[in-house]
């Protein structure tokens, strides 16, 4: 399981795919795998601030929720992320 303490790695390097090529079935996958329980995501606020959001997560269930169903949703680019 992914300790708080190591250093979080790319989804590009944790699947061995292209930003482009990641798709919503890899992440639920990767999410069940690794037993990860919480998403966090940065995004710029209204007022030009850094913002985070924390999403607990339970189940490979409650991630399917989470996660967006759009067609030909891939990952979307983030500076020294994906």
């Amino acid at each position: 399981m992914h300790q708080a303490t190591e250093r979080p790695r790319s989804l590009v390097h944790l699947l061995d795919k292209a930003r482009h090529e990641i798709t919503r079935s890899d992440l639920l996958n990767l999410i069940e795998s690794r037993q990860i329980r919480r998403i966090t995501l940065h995004y710029t606020g209204l007022d030009s601030k850094l913002k985070e959001l924390k999403i607990p997560l339970s189940s490979r269930a409650q991630a399917e929720r989470v996660l967006p169903k759009a067609k030909g949703w891939t990952a979307p680019p983030c500076s020294g992320g994906w």
